[in-house]
């Protein structure tokens, strides 16, 4: 979005080793001055042969020391290696080209079977959206143990509403009384 601007200040937002251009004079840069300044840094320490466009880093880990040895601070000398030279980075990626038919194959599959072995229609439970929705918003439901038995049995009883409120004997819906 052309009016975005970062949210940091310019000061906090800087490589120890690579100082904003004199040209940017705002306090928080816009996201093309962030973006020039990224793109700057990467061409002056010949990053980009390092870069993987349309990626995803799904995994990360650190062999090397252990971790008494990473417990201390000597390790971060200030000499542009973080540890020491034992180590290796384990990096693992994924191609986001493909993976969007992927995910909503996946989601789609995994939301056909919850709402067959959860019984979700026979409940009223199918929600508006899909599982990729929800689990992109991180809305995803957890449902208490035996939660379809005490439906089943009627200990639970379910009602759609717009609105419900709290109060000491349990749950109020839509104004019904306690």
């Amino acid at each position: 979005m052309e009016s975005t601007k970062l949210q940091n200040t310019k000061p906090t937002y800087q490589f120890i080793d690579f100082p904003w251009p004199s040209s940017v004079k705002e306090h928080n840069p816009s996201h093309n001055q962030v973006l020039d300044y990224l793109n700057s840094y990467a061409e002056h320490f010949p990053l980009i042969p390092y870069i993987r466009f349309n990626s995803n880093v799904i995994d990360i880990d650190y062999a090397g020391e252990s971790s008494e040895e990473m417990k201390s601070w000597e390790l971060w000398g200030g000499n542009g290696r973080p540890f020491c030279s034992k180590g290796t980075w384990h990096i693992a990626m994924q191609d986001t080209k493909n993976l969007s038919i992927e995910r909503s194959g996946i989601s789609k599959l995994v939301e056909t079977i919850l709402k067959w072995k959860l019984s979700l229609k026979k409940y009223g439970l199918v929600p508006n959206h899909s599982f990729l929705q929800d689990l992109f918003t991180c809305l995803l439901g957890v449902f208490p143990d035996n939660f379809f038995d005490k439906l089943k049995e009627g200990s639970i009883l379910m009602k759609k509403s717009q609105s419900f409120s709290l109060c000491r004997e349990g749950v109020i819906i839509d104004g019904e009384s306690p």
